[in-house]
C-alpha cells in the first residue's frame, strides 16, 4: 500500500481534526507514522481527503469574493 501525504488542513488520521502542520518535514513525518502505525483506512482516508480538498477549494473562491 503506498503511503498518503497529507497537507496542511486534511483530517488528522488520529483524531479527525484539520492537521495545522505547515513545515513539509512535519506533514512528511505525520504522514509516515500513520503509515507505519496502519492508521490509514484507504478508503475513509480517500474519502476524507477529497472532502477536504473540496472544502479548501470552497474557501479559496469565498476568499476571492
Amino acid at each position: 500500500m503506498a503511503m498518503i501525504m497529507y497537507k496542511t488542513g486534511d483530517p488528522c488520521p488520529c483524531c479527525g481534526q484539520p492537521i495545522k502542520l505547515t513545515a513539509p518535514a512535519d506533514l512528511y513525518a505525520l504522514s509516515a507514522i500513520a503509515h507505519l502505525l496502519g492508521l490509514n483506512d484507504v478508503a475513509r482516508t480517500e474519502a476524507a481527503l477529497k472532502a477536504a480538498e473540496e472544502r479548501r477549494r470552497e474557501r479559496k473562491a469565498e476568499a476571492r469574493r
